[in-house]
């Protein structure tokens, strides 16, 4: 008889990591923001750390009816502890409320706010020379949803309001909160009064993270534009970038204009840039995966094949930064995400397709962790609404 000889068992040895700690602006949308429930995005917790530009509240005046009866109460609340109810005469279109807001003529504006009830409204921008720019009709219902208008004030206009009312005569109730009008392109999230400052996120001691030669990172964002709309001048959305100035840099982003993502790696000589085209909706939950080498930079969006550049001279810099900045350009001072971020990764190893494909299927709400990814080389993985990170111990 042949004996067989033990099974030799496999040893697994955990990986040691460390926990550190994402350095804040303190002006980003987190669960602590949400839990207050005073201003900020009206998302459920829990839910990705939002990453927004500067904005300021421009709403200046009290409500003020129009063939409707006002009052203050516990219903359609979003922030704080009562909303504005409008109940309307039904005595013809156009019946809700307004308020006037700070503006001035020629300039862009985006109105918003949070509605409940029954019917059917629509928000608009008044101003007194072009009189009122809708959205498109909103049916109500019991759940708050935030609707919103973009429009450009009138030649020489000086009076200025944001006003919720009926497109047809109907006797109706609806609740209005966390009404904003702010000079962007797009809505934000509400602010109570005064000017909420940019987001900046930075991941520290980068050097752990990956190299100017060898790395790869990924982004779980969800965005709160669609590719069609105005972001920062339809100029490009910083995904994150490792930067000493705009001649040395590593940096991803979304270019508006040719609507694709795009990796660069840059140093004085030149750039190389490998792209993916993409288009996408308004709240679009995008996963972007990209990796480079000493001869190679490529990027996949969604687990889709990969866009490349094997490019030569590769254009490698020598970066003296520590940090890596998430969402935001040149030390957050522009080009913000304006969207939320779920989680990231790290590491030094080589993701192909199939890891592309197994990160875009990772949901939301999952907990990440360094050793997950171990065949990947992590070396740190970011759970982005904790504002904290497990990183690979050195």
């Amino acid at each position: 008889m042949v004996s067989t000889p033990p099974r030799r068992r496999r040893l697994h040895y955990p990986l040691r990591t460390r926990i550190d700690q994402l350095i804040l602006s303190g002006n980003e949308i987190t669960d602590e923001t949400r839990k207050a429930s005073l201003e900020g995005d009206g998302l459920e917790k829990p839910n990705g750390i939002g990453i927004w530009e500067t904005s300021t509240q421009l709403i200046s005046g009290a409500w003020t009816a129009v063939n409707a009866t006002l009052s203050t109460l516990a219903a359609g609340v979003v922030f704080g502890t009562t909303a504005e109810q409008a109940v309307t005469d039904n005595a013809g279109a156009d019946e809700g409320a307004f308020r006037a807001f700070s503006g001035a003529a020629s300039v862009e504006y985006t109105c918003s706010g949070w509605v409940t009830g029954s019917g059917t409204i629509v928000i608009s921008l008044w101003d007194d020379i072009s009189g009122f720019r809708d959205s498109g009709v909103i049916t109500l219902t019991s759940t708050p949803t935030r609707i919103s208008v973009t429009a450009t004030t009138g030649v020489s206009s000086v009076t200025f309001r944001v006003y919720f009312r009926t497109d047809v005569q109907q006797a109706i109730t609806f609740q209005i909160d966390g009404e904003q009008v702010e000079a962007q392109s797009l809505m934000t999230p509400y602010i109570v009064s005064g000017t909420r400052s940019a987001s900046r996120i930075r991941i520290p001691t980068v050097s752990e993270l990956f190299s100017e030669i060898q790395g790869w990172a990924v982004f779980r964002y969800v965005l709160q534009w669609a590719n069609t709309d105005t972001v920062h001048s339809g100029n490009e959305v910083e995904v994150g970038q490792w930067r000493d100035d705009a001649n040395n840099q590593i940096r991803v982003r979304y270019d508006l204009s040719n609507n694709r993502w795009e990796i660069g790696r840059q140093s004085s000589a030149g750039i190389r840039e490998a792209v993916i085209n993409d288009t996408f909706s308004l709240g679009a939950t995008k996963t972007i995966l990209v990796k480079w080498n000493a001869s190679s930079l490529s990027i996949s969006v969604d687990g889709r094949t990969f866009g490349e550049n094997f490019g030569s001279p590769p254009h490698i810099p020598v970066l003296a930064t520590t940090v890596f900045e998430v969402g935001t350009h040149n030390a957050g001072v522009a080009l913000h995400l304006d969207g939320d971020w779920f989680w990231s990764a790290f590491g030094r190893g080589i993701p192909v397709l199939a890891d592309s494909v197994m990160f875009s299927k990772i949901a939301n709400t999952a907990k990440l962790r360094v050793v997950d990814f171990q065949n990947l080389q992590c070396t740190a993985v970011v759970n982005a609404r904790d504002t904290y990170f497990e990183r690979l111990a050195v």
